[in-house]
């Protein structure tokens, strides 16, 4: 009993050191910023993409901007929210539904996923989204990876 007990132990203790292991790689994936691959745009900033997603900016670098977003529930728009605009899901749906609700803007259109928003950056010349790193190809244009 005992020696099932500690080999008991050992499995969950070798579990949680491989998570740990493999967890910070999943968790540090990037975000790009991608436009239609003739856009002018060559980068952005961070302060930039922040200010466009709040609604406090319609155009980055004097070129007019479309902003597109993933749902609430993706895990790219929640590491977005958290790492670009600093807030968490809850604060920014409260600060857009306090935009709408006042008329002084509305959100960014959303497509439900990565393959979607790529396909409509790559027909709107002036779109510009947000993907996982990782779903990136020669349909758009990143101008900037955030983790």
């Amino acid at each position: 009993m005992k020696n099932l007990m500690i080999k008991s132990m050992l499995l969950k203790l070798l579990v949680v050191l491989s998570a740990s292991i493999f967890l910070p790689a999943v968790s540090g994936a990037d975000i790009a910023m991608v436009v239609h691959k003739d856009s002018s745009l060559s980068s952005v900033e961070m302060k930039d993409v922040k200010l466009l997603y709040l609604g406090k900016r319609k155009k980055i670098a004097g070129i007019k901007v479309i902003p597109i977003a993933l749902p609430d529930d993706h895990a790219t728009t929640k590491k977005f929210v958290n790492g670009v605009l600093s807030k968490t899901l809850k604060q920014h749906r409260g600060y857009w539904a306090r935009l709408v609700f006042t008329g002084k803007g509305s959100p960014p259109v959303k497509v439900r996923t990565s393959a979607e928003l790529k396909k409509w950056v790559s027909q709107n010349t002036d779109g510009i989204g947000f993907i996982d790193a990782k779903d990136i190809d020669d349909s758009v244009k990143v101008t900037a990876t955030f983790k």
